[in-house]
């Protein structure tokens, strides 16, 4: 009975050993998603990001072939808030390798790090990787 007790122990322990590393494994392949959202103090700080989000919106979605899916949405309910989906393959390479260093991501992100330091802007955001 003892033996049968630390046997089924074991092989519970590697188990769950083993679900934590496949979690691991899958969640370092798995999609990875982000969801930013922005809330301008004015219209006009609106206007001026979306001139400057314009183009990367379309150079990602035309050549950036890790990404799934990069849209900026305006709120229904609130005409200065705007959320940000994107959408990669991977965290790793799609987000952290390709979009991330491209050069109009480069071009972009001190424009919205401006607005953000000036107070015109604020910024809030969580980031998923699917079940």
């Amino acid at each position: 009975l003892l033996l049968c007790r630390t046997f089924i122990l074991f092989n519970l322990a590697l188990l769950e050993r083993t679900q934590v590393k496949n979690s691991i494994i899958r969640s370092k392949t798995a999609p990875f998603t982000l969801v930013v959202t922005l809330m301008f103090k004015t219209d006009e700080t609106l206007n001026q990001f979306q001139t400057d989000f314009k183009p990367l919106g379309e150079y990602v979605n035309a050549h950036e072939t890790g990404t799934l899916n990069y849209v900026a949405m305006r709120s229904d309910k609130n005409p200065l808030m705007v959320t940000i989906l994107e959408r990669y393959e991977d965290k790793e390479k799609a987000f952290l390798e390709v979009h991330r260093s491209s050069e109009l991501f480069l071009t972009f992100r001190p424009k919205l790090s401006a607005m953000i330091e000036a107070g015109l802007v604020t910024i809030s955001g969580e980031s998923f990787y699917d079940l």
